[in-house]
């Protein structure tokens, strides 16, 4: 097969706002974005719609008095209880296995995967946050540790284990381990969505930490992903897909911005200050730099795609902005949240009527098909990855053979293992065997 490439879905949503908690807020919320196209493989309009109801649930509802206007008090934003039950009800609707109970993260091989990044602190013991990965596949297959200075730990959410860092993973002589070049291998996380959801949403003075007790280390605080350049963390991403894979593995990388950082005024004082260091500390555009200069041939070689506004055409509107909302919307007789969704909306078509911009967007699409085609070249291999397709040997007697596998593979299963089955009896047993994803519509329909 001429498509020898492996494909991991590595989030590659990036933010940039006027402040860091803003640009926190948006990165969170393009982490719910993740789960819902790539976890519950959802169009893109229901996501939409989904968002929609998550933000009037949410975002129409702040406390008055939170550490956001008083420093004084230690009080979030919003209610960390209110984003639980909306996140729970949605992965709880969307789950593909409704009868399960409470759906967790990870999935099948060959299909779609998902990373979502955190920030993880080791609670009553001081020990400094690092930036956390949360995988719907097995990260513990290290053949290919590349020597980019990143020092790698166990998940500690699985019963897998990592043994010792070989010696070509360890990090280079003369560079010190910090918090920022920390990454976490280990098996999927056994955790459920909801918690992955709210683990990587809890952006500081918006919403509390959460808790998560981690065996052999107690409770760890996850907070979310704006951590440095997890702003965008292409940069992680293609390190992920080097460390699992190998070197030039990677294909076509898309990156996908809000707007292009604006330039924080003076007038700001003591608070402007503050937030200029940290829009210093979480410039995405390093990143993006970085990436720029990987994909040459010369480097690692792969097809780049950054879709991102610049500063004329960015939002000015804070990135948890909902209105109108609660009795301000009753009395407009408007939908809550209807203006800002209409600012974002018209913001965005401003933006896409540049020809660079559809230029960039054909090439894109192109790109991306043109690697459709060649996936689509194994027959059982594209089954597994568009359908989510799987298969369980159901005879009797058979122990061999009881995870989920392509087509293929059944067959042979089948042909090899159970000597009792006629050859024309085969295609009518893999076709009884089939499980194909169930997409599970919006409530009401």
């Amino acid at each position: 097969m001429a498509d020898t490439r492996r494909d991991v879905d590595i989030e590659n949503g990036n933010t940039e706002a006027t402040t860091a908690e803003d640009e926190e807020v948006a990165e969170a919320w393009r982490r719910q974005n993740l789960l819902s196209l790539g976890r519950f493989r959802m169009t893109v309009q229901d996501s939409l719609d989904e968002y929609r109801s998550l933000g009037d649930a949410v975002f129409g509802h702040p406390r008055m008095l939170t550490q956001r206007n008083v420093v004084v008090i230690k009080r979030p934003k919003y209610r960390a209880t209110r984003l639980k039950e909306v996140v729970k009800d949605v992965t709880e609707r969307r789950s593909e296995f409704q009868s399960h109970g409470t759906p967790l993260l990870p999935l099948n091989e060959g299909v779609c995967q998902v990373c979502i990044t955190s920030v993880k602190t080791v609670a009553d013991t001081g020990t400094a946050s690092h930036p956390y990965l949360m995988r719907t596949y097995d990260g513990s297959k290290r053949e290919y540790l590349q020597q980019d200075g990143l020092t790698h730990t166990n998940t500690g959410l699985t019963s897998g284990t990592n043994g010792t860092v070989p010696q070509s993973g360890r990090r280079r002589t003369g560079s010190r381990p910090t918090p920022r070049n920390t990454l976490n291998f280990g098996d999927a996380q056994q955790l459920p969505i909801w918690q992955v959801a709210r683990a990587a949403t809890a952006a500081k003075s918006y919403f509390r930490p959460l808790k998560i007790p981690i065996g052999g280390e107690g409770d760890s605080i996850f907070e979310d992903g704006g951590f440095g350049r997890l702003n965008n963390p292409s940069v992680r991403g293609k390190a992920e897909i080097k460390n699992l894979h190998g070197p030039r593995r990677l294909d076509i990388a898309v990156s996908i911005g809000t707007a292009k950082k604006a330039e924080p005024g003076g007038r700001r004082k003591i608070f402007g200050v503050l937030r200029s260091l940290s829009a210093i500390a979480t410039d995405v555009e390093d990143a993006h730099r970085e990436m720029s200069e990987c994909s040459k041939p010369d480097q690692d070689n792969f097809v780049y795609f950054r879709f991102n506004a610049e500063a004329e055409q960015a939002l000015e509107t804070p990135l948890d902005e909902w209105e109108p909302r609660g009795i301000k919307a009753k009395i407009m007789g408007q939908r809550p949240g209807a203006k800002t969704i209409e600012n974002i909306t018209n913001a965005y078509r401003i933006w896409a009527l540049d020809l660079k911009v559809q230029q960039d967007f054909r090439d894109c699409a192109r790109a991306l098909v043109q690697k459709r085609r060649v996936r689509a070249r194994n027959e059982s291999r594209w089954e597994t990855f568009a359908n989510v397709t799987s298969f369980k040997c159901g005879l009797a007697g058979c122990s061999r053979f009881h995870g989920a596998v392509r087509r293929d593979t059944f067959r042979k299963h089948l042909e090899e293992d159970h000597p009792e089955v006629l050859p024309e009896q085969i295609g009518g047993l893999v076709s009884q065997q089939i499980k194909s994803w169930i997409y599970r519509s919006p409530r009401g329909s």
